[in-house]
């Protein structure tokens, strides 16, 4: 613990005075080696959790070391498993800020349907969670971003999944962790990313959508913060993690971008910024609010299913990664009624 408080200060007085943004590659790279883990890991369960007509969907979990604490730590996700034996591309989903929602199982069916087997993660700490400080913001990044990475390491020894294909999509809070993700994994081959943005700090300063301004005024009345500028500039000091600092490690090819216009939960300047600093890949855009954008998109997943066919194929050509298939999401809606 002393060591990692030690390496802690040293960051934050190499960063000091520089911008929350104006990291050096140098500076960079030292944030990825923050985030090393150990990939060994315990399978505490694997159960079946409902049966559909082509596929099960299994409740799994994980035990490993959580890479700051030492301390045990546990991984759960929902496996979305094709009851076919053909090796598949895998697609892991990040869920928005209040966990799985039904767009998230319903997306894990129209995956499925495209010939993936799908991972959902369940999150093992909340990134709202009111008793604890925003100086340690970084602990909750951490132990999502551990999970996550786990997921592919226990996809490399499944048979049934095609780990040199894999794919992964999120909106909201999803995105934001998505944009993190993809920049500090390399295995993950394509992203897809649903209003999300970078400059985290800024985006909880700002955020409209009910459960983040309520994390805000919660912390700001423990911390006696005054204002949300304040309460932005001390994310500022502490938060080590960033998709703004990662993007760079990424082709503008190895991502797609769903962008709301009109976006108060993540404010629509801060989802630009992230597209530029991925180098202004692929994307479409909604003159909408966040959730209305995430509903017209689903109208438009050919183009995301275009997206990855495309991508999973040039990975083919190099002996690389994901899938195939294009298609349309007209069904999806019927999928809850």
């Amino acid at each position: 613990m002393l060591k990692y408080i030690t390496l802690i200060g040293l960051l934050l007085s190499l960063t000091a005075g520089a911008g929350y943004l104006d990291i050096s590659r140098r500076e960079m790279n030292r944030r990825l080696r923050l985030l090393d883990y150990d990939n060994n890991y315990t399978l505490e369960k694997i159960k079946k959790y409902r049966k559909k007509k082509k596929y099960n969907i299994l409740k799994v979990k994980l035990s490993s070391i959580h890479p700051w604490s030492k301390t045990e730590f546990d991984t759960e996700f929902f496996y979305y498993k094709s009851k076919e034996e053909d090796k598949r591309p895998l697609m892991i989903i990040i869920p928005p800020i209040v966990d799985i929602t039904p767009v998230d199982k319903g997306m894990a069916h129209a995956f499925m349907t495209k010939g993936y087997n799908v991972f959902i993660l369940k999150y093992n700490e909340k990134i709202n969670d009111y008793e604890r400080p925003l100086k340690d913001f970084n602990r909750a990044l951490v132990s999502i971003l551990t999970s996550a990475r786990l997921l592919i390491d226990f996809a490399e020894t499944r048979p049934e999944i095609d780990h040199n294909k894999i794919g992964s999509y999120g909106m909201s809070l999803g995105a934001l962790l998505l944009g993190i993700y993809v920049g500090i994994e390399d295995r993950i081959d394509g992203a897809i990313i649903v209003v999300g943005g970078g400059q985290i700090p800024e985006i909880m300063a700002t955020s409209q959508q009910d459960i983040a301004a309520s994390f805000r005024e919660a912390r700001m009345e423990v911390e006696e913060i005054d204002t949300p500028f304040e309460f932005q500039k001390i994310l500022e000091k502490s938060i080590l993690f960033d998709p703004m600092f990662f993007a760079r490690r990424r082709n503008k090819e190895d991502i797609y971008m769903v962008i709301g216009d009109d976006d108060s939960a993540v404010n629509t300047k801060n989802q630009w910024m992230l597209w530029k600093a991925f180098g202004k890949p692929d994307h479409i855009s909604f003159d909408a609010e966040h959730f209305p954008t995430i509903l017209k998109n689903l109208y438009r997943h050919d183009l995301i299913f275009e997206f990855l066919k495309e991508r999973l194929e040039k990975e083919d050509e190099k002996l690389s990664r994901p899938s195939s298939n294009q298609g349309f999401f007209e069904k999806f809606f019927n999928l809850f009624q």
